[in-house]
């Protein structure tokens, strides 16, 4: 914003991202990173051969195998899902941010036209990783945004990137949560604040009982 200029973010949203993580590609980018054979027999023991179970009203069923995903709430999962989704960022010609199952695409440009052809070849980068890597994009929770001034806003000719994802159209915001955060078109951090704010009082409200 300081440079005057435009940035579009698209905010990525893989679904059941942990869970869907392919075992085979997991120990093939284990052994890319340089891990012995032991060591991988050694992951391949921990990651297969997981089952799970259903309880309700106190019946028990069957138990089910699990054939992807890494274990969530172990201390191996996050990071085992981090080496998986680590080689995202080497496909792509623009600038992503990772944190975990939540990925922020995003490119700054002098006009809107300029953001936006910037933003769709990786879109196409993202959809050609996502199959390889067998994964699924939650598309109505996948949303991009413009981050400018109020008044280069104004000024452009257009307000809105024509962006899509295999076909579909990504939808437009003006404030998104990321990574807890409320982050709006213009970083005023007013979403943010009244999000804040409301939290606060239920929690007063909570207290004054």
């Amino acid at each position: 914003m300081d440079k005057g200029l435009f940035t579009g973010v698209v905010m990525i949203d893989l679904r059941k991202a942990f869970d869907v993580v392919d075992h085979a590609l997991l120990l093939r980018k284990l052994e890319i990173c340089g891990l012995d054979f032991n060591t991988l027999k050694w992951f391949q023991s921990y990651l297969d051969g997981r089952s799970q179970k259903v309880c309700i009203d106190g019946m028990l069923s069957k138990p089910l195998l699990i054939e992807s995903g890494v274990p969530q709430g172990s201390i191996l999962g996050p990071a085992l899902f981090l080496i998986f989704i680590n080689d995202l960022p080497l496909a792509l010609a623009n600038n992503i941010g990772l944190y975990a199952d939540d990925s922020t695409l995003y490119a700054s440009g002098s006009t809107l036209p300029e953001v936006e052809e910037k933003l769709k070849p990786d879109l196409i980068d993202v959809s050609t990783w996502v199959k390889d890597n067998k994964m699924k994009l939650h598309q109505s929770k996948t949303k991009y945004s413009i981050i400018c001034s109020c008044q280069k806003l104004a000024n452009s000719l257009s307000q809105s990137l024509n962006l899509t994802f295999d076909g579909e159209p990504i939808t437009q915001v003006k404030s998104e949560r990321v990574l807890g955060v409320y982050i709006d078109n213009h970083l005023t951090w007013s979403t943010h604040i009244e999000k804040l704010h409301q939290k606060l009082l239920k929690r007063k409200a909570v207290l004054a009982r």
